[in-house]
Protein backbone atom coordinates (compact mmCIF):
# COMPACT_ATOMS: atom_id res chain seq x y z
CA UNK A 1 0.00 0.00 0.00
CA UNK A 2 1.46 3.35 -1.08
CA UNK A 3 0.37 5.22 2.04
CA UNK A 4 1.73 2.66 4.50
CA UNK A 5 5.11 2.48 2.74
CA UNK A 6 5.40 6.25 2.83
CA UNK A 7 4.58 6.45 6.50
CA UNK A 8 7.38 4.01 7.32
CA UNK A 9 9.94 6.40 5.88
CA UNK A 10 8.36 9.51 7.35
CA UNK A 11 9.63 11.49 10.30
CA UNK A 12 7.69 10.04 13.22
CA UNK A 13 7.38 13.55 14.72
CA UNK A 14 5.34 14.78 11.76
CA UNK A 15 1.94 14.24 10.24
CA UNK A 16 2.22 14.00 6.45
CA UNK A 17 -0.72 14.90 4.25
CA UNK A 18 -1.13 13.46 0.73
CA UNK A 19 -3.42 14.52 -2.08
CA UNK A 20 -5.68 11.48 -2.68
CA UNK A 21 -6.00 12.33 -6.37
CA UNK A 22 -2.27 12.42 -7.12
CA UNK A 23 -0.67 10.77 -4.05
CA UNK A 24 1.67 13.78 -3.93
CA UNK A 25 2.64 15.26 -0.59
CA UNK A 26 0.66 18.36 0.41
CA UNK A 27 2.78 19.18 3.43
CA UNK A 28 3.86 18.22 6.93
CA UNK A 29 2.79 19.35 10.38
CA UNK A 30 4.86 18.75 13.49
CA UNK A 31 3.18 16.69 16.19
CA UNK A 32 3.09 17.88 19.80
CA UNK A 33 4.85 15.97 22.56
CA UNK A 34 3.15 14.83 25.75
CA UNK A 35 4.77 17.73 27.58
CA UNK A 36 3.19 20.10 25.07
CA UNK A 37 -0.16 18.39 25.52
CA UNK A 38 0.12 19.04 29.26
CA UNK A 39 0.98 22.70 28.63
CA UNK A 40 -1.97 23.09 26.25
CA UNK A 41 -4.36 21.67 28.84
CA UNK A 42 -2.94 24.00 31.49
CA UNK A 43 -3.49 27.04 29.26
CA UNK A 44 -7.00 25.85 28.36
CA UNK A 45 -7.89 25.42 32.04
CA UNK A 46 -6.75 28.96 32.82
CA UNK A 47 -8.72 30.37 29.89
CA UNK A 48 -11.84 28.44 30.92
CA UNK A 49 -12.10 30.45 34.14
CA UNK A 50 -12.32 33.65 32.08
CA UNK A 51 -14.37 32.33 29.15
CA UNK A 52 -17.05 30.74 31.35
CA UNK A 53 -17.69 34.17 32.90
CA UNK A 54 -18.01 35.87 29.52
CA UNK A 55 -21.68 36.80 28.93
CA UNK A 56 -23.44 34.81 26.22
CA UNK A 57 -24.10 37.90 24.11
CA UNK A 58 -20.35 38.55 23.92
CA UNK A 59 -19.55 34.94 23.01
CA UNK A 60 -22.09 35.16 20.17
CA UNK A 61 -20.29 38.16 18.66
CA UNK A 62 -17.40 35.85 17.80
CA UNK A 63 -19.80 33.40 16.14
CA UNK A 64 -21.05 36.13 13.79
CA UNK A 65 -17.47 37.09 12.94
CA UNK A 66 -16.62 33.46 12.23
CA UNK A 67 -19.60 33.19 9.88
CA UNK A 68 -18.32 36.16 7.87
CA UNK A 69 -14.76 34.80 7.74
CA UNK A 70 -15.89 31.39 6.45
CA UNK A 71 -18.15 32.99 3.87
CA UNK A 72 -15.32 35.16 2.56
CA UNK A 73 -12.91 32.21 2.34
CA UNK A 74 -15.41 29.61 1.11
CA UNK A 75 -13.73 28.96 -2.23
CA UNK A 76 -10.32 28.53 -0.58
CA UNK A 77 -11.77 26.11 1.97
CA UNK A 78 -13.58 24.09 -0.72
CA UNK A 79 -10.38 23.79 -2.75
CA UNK A 80 -8.45 22.51 0.27
CA UNK A 81 -11.20 19.97 1.02
CA UNK A 82 -11.00 18.70 -2.56
CA UNK A 83 -7.21 18.50 -2.48
CA UNK A 84 -6.80 16.90 0.95
CA UNK A 85 -10.00 14.89 1.51
CA UNK A 86 -10.97 14.12 -2.08
CA UNK A 87 -14.64 15.14 -2.28
CA UNK A 88 -15.58 17.25 -5.25
CA UNK A 89 -15.47 20.99 -4.83
CA UNK A 90 -19.25 21.14 -5.31
CA UNK A 91 -19.77 18.56 -2.56
CA UNK A 92 -17.39 20.52 -0.33
CA UNK A 93 -19.33 23.75 -0.83
CA UNK A 94 -22.74 22.15 -0.23
CA UNK A 95 -22.18 19.42 2.35
CA UNK A 96 -19.44 21.06 4.38
CA UNK A 97 -19.26 24.84 4.00
CA UNK A 98 -22.94 25.67 3.39
CA UNK A 99 -23.93 23.32 6.22
CA UNK A 100 -21.61 25.10 8.64
CA UNK A 101 -22.75 28.58 7.54
CA UNK A 102 -26.39 27.60 8.08
CA UNK A 103 -25.61 26.33 11.57
CA UNK A 104 -23.70 29.50 12.45
CA UNK A 105 -26.62 31.60 11.25
CA UNK A 106 -29.04 29.78 13.55
CA UNK A 107 -26.70 29.47 16.54
CA UNK A 108 -27.44 32.81 18.28
CA UNK A 109 -31.21 32.29 18.49
CA UNK A 110 -30.83 28.62 19.36
CA UNK A 111 -28.22 29.27 22.04
CA UNK A 112 -30.35 31.91 23.76
CA UNK A 113 -33.28 29.51 23.88
CA UNK A 114 -31.35 26.45 25.06
CA UNK A 115 -29.04 28.10 27.58
CA UNK A 116 -31.49 30.40 29.32
CA UNK A 117 -32.30 29.70 32.95
CA UNK A 118 -35.58 27.81 33.33
CA UNK A 119 -37.83 28.07 36.38
CA UNK A 120 -39.16 24.88 37.92
CA UNK A 121 -41.75 23.90 40.51
CA UNK A 122 -41.78 21.15 43.13
CA UNK A 123 -44.40 18.46 43.58
CA UNK A 124 -43.06 17.47 47.00
CA UNK A 125 -44.80 19.46 49.75
CA UNK A 126 -41.51 19.75 51.63
CA UNK A 127 -40.12 22.02 48.88
CA UNK A 128 -43.34 23.58 47.54
CA UNK A 129 -42.51 26.95 49.09
CA UNK A 130 -39.04 27.08 47.48
CA UNK A 131 -38.11 28.96 44.34
CA UNK A 132 -36.04 26.80 41.98
CA UNK A 133 -34.60 26.90 38.49
CA UNK A 134 -32.36 24.96 36.16
CA UNK A 135 -29.07 26.53 35.12
CA UNK A 136 -26.79 25.18 32.42
CA UNK A 137 -23.19 25.43 33.55
CA UNK A 138 -20.25 24.68 31.23
CA UNK A 139 -18.28 21.46 31.71
CA UNK A 140 -14.78 22.88 31.37
CA UNK A 141 -12.34 21.38 28.88
CA UNK A 142 -13.96 19.40 26.08
CA UNK A 143 -11.88 17.26 23.72
CA UNK A 144 -13.20 16.97 20.16
CA UNK A 145 -11.74 14.22 17.94
CA UNK A 146 -12.94 14.57 14.36
CA UNK A 147 -13.02 12.20 11.35
CA UNK A 148 -11.39 12.51 7.93
CA UNK A 149 -14.54 12.02 5.82
CA UNK A 150 -16.16 15.34 6.82
CA UNK A 151 -13.23 17.14 8.43
CA UNK A 152 -14.89 20.58 8.29
CA UNK A 153 -18.63 20.15 8.83
CA UNK A 154 -18.34 17.58 11.64
CA UNK A 155 -15.95 19.33 14.05
CA UNK A 156 -17.04 22.95 13.64
CA UNK A 157 -20.64 22.46 14.92
CA UNK A 158 -19.24 20.51 17.88
CA UNK A 159 -16.63 23.18 18.60
CA UNK A 160 -19.21 25.96 18.31
CA UNK A 161 -21.73 24.24 20.58
CA UNK A 162 -19.08 23.72 23.25
CA UNK A 163 -17.63 27.23 23.05
CA UNK A 164 -20.98 29.04 22.99
CA UNK A 165 -21.97 27.16 26.16
CA UNK A 166 -18.87 28.53 27.91
CA UNK A 167 -16.48 25.64 27.51
CA UNK A 168 -13.00 25.63 26.02
CA UNK A 169 -11.99 23.04 23.44
CA UNK A 170 -9.04 20.79 22.67
CA UNK A 171 -9.45 19.93 18.99
CA UNK A 172 -7.67 16.93 17.50
CA UNK A 173 -8.11 16.83 13.70
CA UNK A 174 -7.96 13.51 11.84
CA UNK A 175 -4.35 12.52 10.96
CA UNK A 176 -5.33 12.15 7.29
CA UNK A 177 -6.61 15.73 6.94
CA UNK A 178 -4.37 17.85 9.18
CA UNK A 179 -4.32 20.93 6.96
CA UNK A 180 -8.10 21.21 7.09
CA UNK A 181 -7.73 21.09 10.88
CA UNK A 182 -5.14 23.86 10.66
CA UNK A 183 -7.50 25.83 8.42
CA UNK A 184 -10.23 25.60 11.09
CA UNK A 185 -7.79 26.88 13.71
CA UNK A 186 -6.82 29.78 11.41
CA UNK A 187 -10.47 30.69 10.84
CA UNK A 188 -11.17 30.90 14.57
CA UNK A 189 -8.08 33.05 15.06
CA UNK A 190 -9.13 35.37 12.24
CA UNK A 191 -12.57 35.69 13.84
CA UNK A 192 -10.84 37.01 16.96
CA UNK A 193 -11.59 34.29 19.50
CA UNK A 194 -9.49 34.74 22.65
CA UNK A 195 -6.34 32.64 22.80
CA UNK A 196 -6.78 29.11 24.21
CA UNK A 197 -10.57 29.04 23.79
CA UNK A 198 -9.88 26.74 20.85
CA UNK A 199 -6.70 24.69 21.16
CA UNK A 200 -5.85 22.67 18.05
CA UNK A 201 -3.31 19.91 18.58
CA UNK A 202 -1.66 17.47 16.19
CA UNK A 203 -0.65 14.23 17.87
CA UNK A 204 0.08 10.61 17.03
CA UNK A 205 -2.46 7.84 17.50
CA UNK A 206 -0.30 6.54 20.37
CA UNK A 207 -0.63 9.86 22.22
CA UNK A 208 -4.38 10.06 21.55
CA UNK A 209 -5.02 7.70 24.47
CA UNK A 210 -2.81 9.92 26.64
CA UNK A 211 -5.08 12.84 25.78
CA UNK A 212 -8.40 11.02 26.26
CA UNK A 213 -7.24 9.58 29.59
CA UNK A 214 -5.91 12.90 30.88
CA UNK A 215 -7.26 13.98 34.30
CA UNK A 216 -7.89 17.54 33.07
CA UNK A 217 -10.59 16.47 30.57
CA UNK A 218 -14.28 16.85 31.44
CA UNK A 219 -15.88 15.55 28.26
CA UNK A 220 -14.87 13.86 24.99
CA UNK A 221 -16.73 14.05 21.67
CA UNK A 222 -15.50 11.44 19.23
CA UNK A 223 -16.57 10.70 15.65
CA UNK A 224 -14.99 7.72 13.93
CA UNK A 225 -14.80 3.94 13.80
CA UNK A 226 -16.44 1.66 16.34
CA UNK A 227 -13.09 0.07 17.21
CA UNK A 228 -11.43 3.39 18.00
CA UNK A 229 -14.53 4.66 19.78
CA UNK A 230 -14.36 1.69 22.12
CA UNK A 231 -10.76 2.57 22.98
CA UNK A 232 -11.75 6.18 23.62
CA UNK A 233 -14.51 5.09 25.99
CA UNK A 234 -12.17 2.78 27.91
CA UNK A 235 -9.55 5.52 28.18
CA UNK A 236 -12.08 8.11 29.33
CA UNK A 237 -13.46 5.73 31.96
CA UNK A 238 -10.17 5.92 33.84
CA UNK A 239 -10.94 9.56 34.69
CA UNK A 240 -14.74 9.20 34.60
CA UNK A 241 -14.90 11.73 31.76
CA UNK A 242 -18.22 12.10 29.98
CA UNK A 243 -18.17 10.64 26.46
CA UNK A 244 -20.26 11.28 23.34
CA UNK A 245 -19.58 8.82 20.51
CA UNK A 246 -20.78 8.81 16.89
CA UNK A 247 -19.48 5.59 15.37
CA UNK A 248 -19.76 3.39 12.28
CA UNK A 249 -22.78 2.19 10.37
CA UNK A 250 -23.94 -0.47 7.93
CA UNK A 251 -27.02 1.37 6.83
CA UNK A 252 -29.70 -0.59 5.04
CA UNK A 253 -32.23 0.51 2.45
CA UNK A 254 -35.46 -1.42 1.87
CA UNK A 255 -37.36 -1.14 -1.40
CA UNK A 256 -40.95 -2.38 -1.21
CA UNK A 257 -42.75 -3.67 -4.30
CA UNK A 258 -45.08 -0.65 -4.29
CA UNK A 259 -42.24 1.91 -4.32
CA UNK A 260 -41.50 4.28 -7.16
CA UNK A 261 -38.63 2.22 -8.56
CA UNK A 262 -36.99 4.93 -10.64
CA UNK A 263 -37.01 7.37 -7.75
CA UNK A 264 -35.77 4.72 -5.31
CA UNK A 265 -32.88 3.79 -7.60
CA UNK A 266 -31.81 7.41 -8.04
CA UNK A 267 -31.95 8.10 -4.32
CA UNK A 268 -30.19 4.92 -3.27
CA UNK A 269 -27.36 5.27 -5.81
CA UNK A 270 -26.79 8.84 -4.67
CA UNK A 271 -26.91 7.71 -1.01
CA UNK A 272 -24.34 5.00 -1.71
CA UNK A 273 -21.91 7.02 -3.85
CA UNK A 274 -21.95 10.49 -2.26
CA UNK A 275 -18.44 11.38 -1.04
CA UNK A 276 -17.26 8.08 -2.59
CA UNK A 277 -19.45 6.20 -0.10
CA UNK A 278 -17.39 7.53 2.80
CA UNK A 279 -20.31 8.63 4.96
CA UNK A 280 -21.41 7.02 8.20
CA UNK A 281 -25.00 7.27 6.93
CA UNK A 282 -24.25 5.93 3.42
CA UNK A 283 -26.54 3.29 1.95
CA UNK A 284 -24.30 0.23 2.38
CA UNK A 285 -26.77 -2.57 1.53
CA UNK A 286 -30.15 -2.86 -0.16
CA UNK A 287 -33.03 -5.32 0.27
CA UNK A 288 -35.58 -5.24 -2.53
CA UNK A 289 -38.70 -7.36 -2.97
CA UNK A 290 -38.18 -10.01 -5.67
CA UNK A 291 -41.17 -8.97 -7.76
CA UNK A 292 -39.45 -5.67 -8.63
CA UNK A 293 -35.81 -6.66 -8.07
CA UNK A 294 -34.78 -6.99 -11.72
CA UNK A 295 -36.22 -3.63 -12.68
CA UNK A 296 -34.69 -1.97 -9.64
CA UNK A 297 -31.24 -3.44 -10.37
CA UNK A 298 -31.40 -2.23 -13.97
CA UNK A 299 -32.34 1.28 -12.84
CA UNK A 300 -29.44 1.30 -10.37
CA UNK A 301 -27.09 0.10 -13.10
CA UNK A 302 -28.30 2.86 -15.41
CA UNK A 303 -27.61 5.50 -12.73
CA UNK A 304 -24.23 4.12 -11.68
CA UNK A 305 -22.98 3.99 -15.25
CA UNK A 306 -23.56 7.75 -15.51
CA UNK A 307 -21.25 8.57 -12.56
CA UNK A 308 -18.10 10.37 -13.63
CA UNK A 309 -15.11 9.61 -11.39
CA UNK A 310 -12.14 11.95 -11.57
CA UNK A 311 -10.39 15.12 -10.44
CA UNK A 312 -12.46 16.62 -7.60
CA UNK A 313 -11.60 20.12 -8.80
CA UNK A 314 -13.05 19.49 -12.28
CA UNK A 315 -16.58 20.80 -12.82
CA UNK A 316 -17.70 17.66 -14.69
CA UNK A 317 -16.64 15.24 -11.91
CA UNK A 318 -19.38 13.55 -9.88
CA UNK A 319 -17.22 11.49 -7.50
CA UNK A 320 -13.62 12.05 -6.48
CA UNK A 321 -11.07 9.60 -5.06
CA UNK A 322 -11.31 7.77 -1.78
CA UNK A 323 -9.45 9.50 1.02
CA UNK A 324 -6.68 6.98 1.58
CA UNK A 325 -5.13 3.75 0.32
CA UNK A 326 -6.19 1.73 3.33
CA UNK A 327 -9.87 2.50 2.80
CA UNK A 328 -9.58 1.74 -0.91
CA UNK A 329 -8.06 -1.65 -0.17
CA UNK A 330 -10.81 -2.43 2.36
CA UNK A 331 -13.50 -1.73 -0.24
CA UNK A 332 -11.70 -3.89 -2.81
CA UNK A 333 -11.37 -6.71 -0.26
CA UNK A 334 -15.13 -6.63 0.43
CA UNK A 335 -15.85 -6.85 -3.30
CA UNK A 336 -13.42 -9.75 -3.71
CA UNK A 337 -14.87 -11.58 -0.69
CA UNK A 338 -18.39 -11.23 -2.10
CA UNK A 339 -17.33 -12.53 -5.52
CA UNK A 340 -15.50 -15.46 -3.95
CA UNK A 341 -18.69 -16.42 -2.10
CA UNK A 342 -20.92 -16.27 -5.17
CA UNK A 343 -21.88 -12.64 -5.71
CA UNK A 344 -22.00 -11.20 -9.22
CA UNK A 345 -20.24 -7.91 -9.97
CA UNK A 346 -22.50 -6.17 -12.50
CA UNK A 347 -20.44 -3.03 -12.80
CA UNK A 348 -17.23 -1.34 -11.60
CA UNK A 349 -15.29 -2.42 -8.57
CA UNK A 350 -11.89 -1.80 -10.17
CA UNK A 351 -9.17 0.66 -9.28
CA UNK A 352 -8.88 3.48 -11.82
CA UNK A 353 -5.48 4.68 -13.01
CA UNK A 354 -1.99 4.22 -11.63
CA UNK A 355 -2.03 7.21 -9.28
CA UNK A 356 -4.65 8.32 -6.81
CA UNK A 357 -7.16 6.37 -4.74
CA UNK A 358 -9.85 6.17 -7.41
CA UNK A 359 -12.36 3.32 -7.34
CA UNK A 360 -14.96 2.75 -10.02
CA UNK A 361 -18.41 2.60 -8.31
CA UNK A 362 -19.39 -1.05 -7.83
CA UNK A 363 -22.78 -2.78 -8.17
CA UNK A 364 -23.13 -6.27 -6.69
CA UNK A 365 -26.07 -8.71 -6.85
CA UNK A 366 -26.67 -12.26 -5.58
CA UNK A 367 -25.29 -11.23 -2.21
CA UNK A 368 -26.12 -12.66 1.22
CA UNK A 369 -25.12 -12.29 4.87
CA UNK A 370 -22.18 -14.66 4.60
CA UNK A 371 -20.36 -11.81 2.83
CA UNK A 372 -18.51 -8.96 4.52
CA UNK A 373 -20.05 -6.45 2.14
CA UNK A 374 -23.44 -7.13 3.77
CA UNK A 375 -22.41 -7.24 7.42
CA UNK A 376 -19.27 -5.11 7.91
CA UNK A 377 -18.80 -1.40 7.24
CA UNK A 378 -17.33 -0.94 3.75
CA UNK A 379 -17.15 2.86 3.69
CA UNK A 380 -16.68 3.01 -0.06
CA UNK A 381 -18.59 3.39 -3.37
CA UNK A 382 -20.04 -0.13 -3.30
CA UNK A 383 -23.74 -1.00 -3.64
CA UNK A 384 -24.76 -4.60 -2.87
CA UNK A 385 -28.39 -5.52 -3.64
CA UNK A 386 -30.18 -8.56 -2.20
CA UNK A 387 -33.57 -9.75 -3.45
CA UNK A 388 -35.98 -10.85 -0.69
CA UNK A 389 -39.41 -12.44 -0.54
CA UNK A 390 -41.11 -9.76 1.54
CA UNK A 391 -40.78 -6.57 3.56
CA UNK A 392 -40.84 -8.79 6.67
CA UNK A 393 -37.69 -10.55 5.50
CA UNK A 394 -36.09 -7.24 4.56
CA UNK A 395 -36.67 -5.77 8.02
CA UNK A 396 -35.34 -8.93 9.70
CA UNK A 397 -32.14 -8.85 7.61
CA UNK A 398 -31.71 -5.11 8.02
CA UNK A 399 -31.73 -5.61 11.80
CA UNK A 400 -29.39 -8.62 11.62
CA UNK A 401 -26.12 -6.70 12.05
CA UNK A 402 -24.24 -5.10 14.94
CA UNK A 403 -24.75 -1.56 13.60
CA UNK A 404 -27.83 0.64 14.06
CA UNK A 405 -26.99 4.14 12.88
CA UNK A 406 -29.41 4.85 10.01
CA UNK A 407 -31.86 3.04 7.75
CA UNK A 408 -33.94 3.94 4.72
CA UNK A 409 -37.30 2.74 3.41
CA UNK A 410 -38.91 3.21 -0.01
CA UNK A 411 -42.64 2.63 -0.28
CA UNK A 412 -45.83 4.36 -1.42
CA UNK A 413 -47.90 2.71 1.32
CA UNK A 414 -48.36 4.65 4.60
CA UNK A 415 -48.91 1.47 6.61
CA UNK A 416 -45.69 -0.06 5.30
CA UNK A 417 -43.86 3.21 5.98
CA UNK A 418 -45.00 3.21 9.62
CA UNK A 419 -43.92 -0.43 9.96
CA UNK A 420 -40.46 0.44 8.73
CA UNK A 421 -40.20 3.40 11.10
CA UNK A 422 -41.27 1.31 14.08
CA UNK A 423 -39.44 -1.95 13.36
CA UNK A 424 -36.12 -0.90 11.82
CA UNK A 425 -33.59 -0.82 14.65
CA UNK A 426 -31.71 2.34 13.80
CA UNK A 427 -31.15 5.72 15.39
CA UNK A 428 -32.51 7.47 12.30
CA UNK A 429 -35.06 6.01 9.86
CA UNK A 430 -35.75 7.92 6.65
CA UNK A 431 -38.79 7.10 4.50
Amino acid sequence: MHELLRQESADFNELISYNPSTEEEIGRIRMQTREEIDATLKNAKEQFVRWAKTPLKHRLKFIRRLQNVIYQRADEIATLLANEQGKTKTEALLSEIAAVLMLLKKTPAHAKQVLREKKSTHDMILFSHKKSSYRYEPYGIIVIISPWNFPFSVPIPEIISAIVAGNVVIFKPAPGTPFIGKMIDDLFREAGFPEHVLNTIFISDEDASYLTGHPGIEKIIFTGSTKTGTRVMCSAAQQQSSVLLELGGKDAAIVAADANIERAARGIVWGAMFNSGQVCASVERVYVEKTVADRFVQECLKNIQKIRVGDPLAEDTDVGPMENERQLQLALSHIADAQHKGAKLLYGGKRIGKRGYFLQPALLVDVDHSMKVMTEETFGPVLPIMAVDSVDEAIRLANDVDFGLSAYGWTDNKKTAHRMMEELQAGTVVI
